[in-house]
Order: C-alpha cells, then sequence, then structure tokens
C-alpha cells in the first residue's frame, strides 16, 4: 500500500494544494454550511488517520463537493480498515445510495473480512464531531 503524506493526501481529497495548516475560521453571525468544506474533510480525514498508510480508493463528487470517498488504511496491528466519508441526502450517482447524515465510518478487517466499525466522526452545526478514541 502506498503512503500517502499530509501533503499529497491533502491534494488528493480536495484537489489543491493547501498549506500545512487548515485553520477553517468561523466568524459571528455566519452562516453554518449544511455540508462540509472539501478542506474541513480533509481536515477531520487527517485527524481521524493520525499519520496512518492511507489509500484513496473511491470519491464521487458533484457541485456541492464530495458526497463520499473510500479510504483504506493500515491499523496499529498491521490489518487493513477502512474510513468511509458520506454526505448527507441520497446520491443518484452511487445508485440511490443514501444517508441521514454526514458522517465518516471505519471497517475493520481480519484476513480480508470485515469484523465490525463504528462511526468516528459527524458534521452537525458546521462542526466536525470527532471520536479519534475509537482507533487506538
Amino acid at each position: 500500500m502506498e503512503k500517502l503524506n499530509r501533503r499529497d493526501f491533502l491534494k488528493t481529497v480536495t484537489g489543491v494544494l493547501i498549506g500545512s495548516t487548515l485553520n477553517i475560521p468561523g466568524s459571528e453571525g455566519a452562516e453554518i454550511s449544511e455540508f462540509p468544506t472539501k478542506e474541513a474533510i480533509a481536515n477531520a480525514i487527517d485527524t481521524i488517520l493520525a499519520g496512518s498508510e492511507a489509500t484513496t480508493t473511491q470519491m464521487f463528487e458533484d457541485e456541492k463537493g464530495i458526497i463520499a470517498c473510500t479510504i483504506e488504511f493500515i491499523l496499529k496491528d498491521d490489518e487493513v480498515a477502512t474510513l468511509e466519508y458520506m454526505r448527507k441526502g441520497r446520491h443518484e450517482v452511487m445508485k440511490g445510495s443514501n444517508s441521514l447524515r454526514t458522517n465518516m465510518y471505519v471497517t475493520y478487517f481480519a484476513d480480508g473480512m470485515p469484523v465490525g466499525g463504528t462511526n468516528v466522526a459527524e458534521y452537525a452545526a458546521g462542526q466536525w464531531h470527532i471520536d479519534s478514541a475509537v482507533l487506538d
């Protein structure tokens, strides 16, 4: 599996090269976005993966941004896991897939078979709520 450094990973997910710090400032009285920006998604994924080897295996986008993406990464015990991001709504480009929330889900594998999974992040009220402790 090819290791992506932070710079390459952010470029892959966002389609642009961003500075080393992704501070998404919030301004008082600003309208809260229903969907996260590409940069906010990349920042959340970077926080969750915390330097793990990762490869983007699927990416779906539309005029609003990233609909869904799947990223394979290596856990501390050298097993493969997938991180799946999906934006809230019904997505025809993905054969009618539907999600009630914008969130990220990790699926764990043992010997190539899925053995469980958990939500690790949810986007609500204009910000990500990340539970990266589940990956420890």
